[in-house]
């Protein structure tokens, strides 16, 4: 487990199997080929845990200041997963350095509903500090 999270460290192209199908029917086939390329080069890491696979890197935003972005999340399929593991996303984010998290998502809808008030949401990008 990295930092006494739920997460491990692992080969996108090993952990993929285990949410091929589910990723397949709820993301576009591009952001899916991203978040692999990015891995690959070295540019993000992908977590793994029971319930999924997370691509996380480190950006910065227009006034240099660090974000952890979430690339890609996939769960194997149990409602909630992204809730359950929140906590530890943020604990890894705020290990890295990072002050806030963000993602980008085609299901803006989706995702107002499941975040709480602490996600600012601008067009299809979500974004939230990390507590200290």
């Amino acid at each position: 487990m990295i930092a006494g999270t739920v997460f491990d460290f692992a080969d996108f192209d090993q952990v993929w199997p285990k949410v091929k199908d589910r990723a397949q029917r709820l993301i576009p086939q591009c952001d899916l080929e991203h978040a692999r390329e990015r891995e690959k080069s070295g540019a993000a890491v992908c977590l793994m845990n029971d319930e999924g696979i997370a691509v996380l890197s480190l950006t910065a935003d227009d006034c240099g200041t660090i974000v952890a972005f979430v690339i890609l999340v996939v769960s194997t399929g149990r409602p909630g997963a992204f809730k359950r593991h929140e906590a530890d996303m943020l604990k890894l984010a705020k290990d890295m350095g990072a002050p806030r998290v963000a993602f980008r998502t085609d299901r803006v809808r989706a995702w107002e509903r499941l975040l709480g008030p602490e996600w600012k949401r601008s067009a299809d990008r979500f974004e939230r500090e990390v507590c200290a």
